[in-house]
């Protein structure tokens, strides 16, 4: 449809605008389509719908076959008379589904690339699609948490997947993946079921994957086929995204990585499409520009594992060097430094070993030593230090005896039960009494 009509794919430009499409459709009937046409019509203007029903034509192979007798062969002189009429005039071909085309086996390579051979004679000149299935599902993949799917094994094995993949792998220009995927809670119960899409070729730059979910209610209208892109961003896009907020808009892409700091190569394209994609980045004939965006975009990246991991070594680095907390670091330096490193950080609370305290109304950050961090010298003269404050203020609180010594509210647990402490209610005098704990 963004074909015959020229619309834009997903922040896509369409550079060539309307065009005539084929659609050779060999496994549904008109009454099968009939409500996902209609519903993916509405999705267009009503200028682009007028083009759609203009230029797109679709031919279903059951009712060829039905009407007029027709083998669905590509080899079938007969069946190229029934669609010639289709042909001349159209840019885009598309052949649903191939292996209903030819009678040839997965091993027979051979009658594979004649039918391929015909197809590439009869549109001489045009964009052809194919369509094909995944081949059966290997017993070993059924059993297994990930198995085989898209999203985790990458465009190029996933091919390998693709039924009669042998002669199309080394024929075809690039491959529009898409594959359902069951997101499961903790027991196995399936929660949602998403759609996962990557386009891949040898001699086209990588691109990111994406995953689309169900949309089946938008509040006015129930929908039985829509989905909308999810557009929480992976680490690698947010951080580059937060290194261009508030600059912009650039007149090419090096201009753009050059101005945030970013390095210029193929992990930076791939990121860029995925900004591109989600809505995030615009280009346009005057050049790049960044689209407005909310702070919980960001906040939703910077929660994912590896991010969170990356952040948790960044400061364990900046507020603990050596293994030694220092004073801490004031909130607006911390993240001007981490922002140079494309570190996304959340608040200081969402960080283990990090507490924050506030000076002349400024926040600092400070890490504190987690318990399970102490050679047993560090853990002998932690608690002398504990030993020694609790001599001289015997009401000292444990919260002060954390903030004191920089270490986390386990570690003073630890250490008071060790040397025998216990308070004489809430807030009341530390007394020995006999050790509790020798660890």
């Amino acid at each position: 449809m963004c074909d015959a009509s020229g619309a834009d794919w997903y922040n896509f430009r369409n550079m060539k605008g309307p065009m005539a499409v084929f659609y050779l459709d060999t496994e549904n009937s008109d009454s099968d389509l009939h409500e996902r046409y209609h519903e993916y019509l509405t999705e267009f203007s009503s200028a682009q719908q007028e083009l759609i029903e203009k230029n797109l034509h679709i031919v279903f192979g059951k009712e060829i076959a039905k009407s007029s007798g027709v083998e669905l062969e590509l080899h079938n002189t007969a069946l190229w008379n029934v669609l010639e009429r289709y042909i001349p005039d159209a840019s885009v071909i598309y052949l649903d589904c191939w292996y209903d085309l030819h009678d040839a086996k997965d091993s027979d390579a051979k009658t594979q690339k004649a039918a391929l051979q015909i197809a590439r004679q009869r549109f001489k000149g045009k964009t052809v699609h194919i369509v094909q299935h995944i081949g059966r599902e290997m017993m070993e993949n059924l059993t297994k948490k990930n198995g085989a799917a898209l999203r985790f094994i990458g465009g190029p094995a996933y091919i390998n997947r693709i039924a009669q993949s042998f002669v199309l792998a080394r024929k075809a220009e690039a491959f529009i993946l898409q594959e359902t995927f069951d997101i499961k809670d903790e027991d196995g119960n399936v929660e949602e079921e998403v759609v996962d899409f990557q386009i891949w070729g040898r001699s086209i730059p990588k691109l990111p994957m994406l995953t689309f979910h169900q949309v089946s209610f938008d509040g006015e209208k129930e929908y039985s086929f829509r989905h909308e892109i999810d557009t929480k961003l992976s680490k690698g896009a947010a951080s580059l995204l937060f290194k261009m907020k508030n600059k912009g808009p650039w007149d090419s892409l090096r201009d753009l990585l050059k101005d945030v700091g970013a390095g210029y190569g193929g992990k930076q394209k791939v990121v860029l499409d995925e900004l591109r994609f989600k809505g995030y980045v615009k280009y346009d004939i005057d050049g790049i520009h960044l689209r407005p965006m909310s702070h919980d975009v960001l906040m939703s990246a910077a929660k994912s594992p590896a991010a969170k991991k990356d952040a948790d070594q960044f400061l364990e680095r900046v507020l603990m060097p050596n293994g030694v907390p220092n004073s801490g670091v004031e909130d607006d330096f911390l993240r001007e430094l981490a922002k140079t490193e494309g570190i996304l950080l959340m608040g200081p609370l969402a960080y283990k070993n990090v507490q924050p305290v506030t000076i002349d109304g400024k926040t600092i950050w400070r890490m504190v030593h987690g318990a399970g961090r102490y050679s047993q010298a560090e853990t002998e003269s932690l608690r002398a230090e504990v030993a020694k404050l609790i001599k001289a203020e015997p009401s000292i609180s444990k919260k002060e005896l954390t903030r004191r010594l920089s270490c986390d509210k386990e570690t003073i647990e630890n250490a008071v039960n060790a040397l025998g402490y216990q308070r004489l209610g809430r807030n009341g005098a530390w007394r020995k009494v006999q050790n509790t704990s020798t660890s």
